[in-house]
């Protein structure tokens, strides 16, 4: 999985031109583009990520300074939505509540198609308001990137079993780790040989419907 999210406007058509790019040359890769809410050419963007066949969008609240449930943002996720595509969110921060889990439920209300993957298991450093707020269904999963080194094995398992195994993906949103240590933390977790599967590869394969 390869994604980047747009900290400008500028920025979005190059960047899924390069993640498209990637993928090509990389067919085990799998890419998400980059849209911005505040792009004033918004369905062109949209136009582009989707002739680049793009598997979803990568969205970055706290790096574009815009809260979830901005309605500025609903055209954007209306696209999205009537589209199909899953966006990859990045959610939570300590220091800001632009990504706030509760900011997610919102929109999940609002666009009762929209599919999200709610990255760091729903909300770095927000975890307990990610476990009381977030529930999976069949629109929303987690990943666990960037969390399984700021909590215990114990936080980690209660976390993955509440979501449920099979809502759970590894590796989907960069985890600012080298992966064999990533890898290393997650096999620490010790969960069954059917949840590490679906977890490692199976369950996003078959959220995507992807054929690998």
């Amino acid at each position: 999985m390869i994604c980047s999210p747009a900290t400008t406007v500028t920025q979005v058509h190059s960047i899924n031109a390069f993640l498209a790019s990637c993928e090509a040359a990389y067919p085990m890769c799998t890419a998400f583009g980059t849209l911005h809410p505040a792009s004033e050419n918004l369905e062109e963007d949209f136009e582009q990520l989707q002739k680049l066949h793009l598997h979803g969008v990568k969205l970055h609240p706290d790096f574009q300074r815009f809260p979830i449930d901005d309605p500025a943002a609903y055209p954007m996720y209306d696209m999205i939505q009537s589209a199909g595509l899953p966006i990859l969110m990045h959610m939570g921060d300590a220091r800001s509540d632009l990504s706030h889990p509760m900011r997610l439920a919102v929109i999940l209300r609002q666009f009762p198609r929209l599919r999200i993957i709610a990255a760091h298991l729903g909300g770095w450093g927000r975890w307990k308001e990610s476990r009381e707020i977030l529930n999976a269904d069949e629109r929303i999963r987690f990943d666990t990137s960037s969390s399984l080194p700021f909590l215990s094995v114990e936080e980690s398992v209660d976390l993955i079993h509440h979501f449920g195994a099979e809502n759970c993906f590894f590796g989907v949103d960069y985890p600012m780790w080298s992966y064999p240590e990533e890898l290393e933390r997650f096999f620490a977790l010790q969960l069954s040989d059917l949840e590490n599967r679906g977890i490692l590869s199976e369950n996003l394969e078959q959220w995507l419907g992807l054929h690998v």
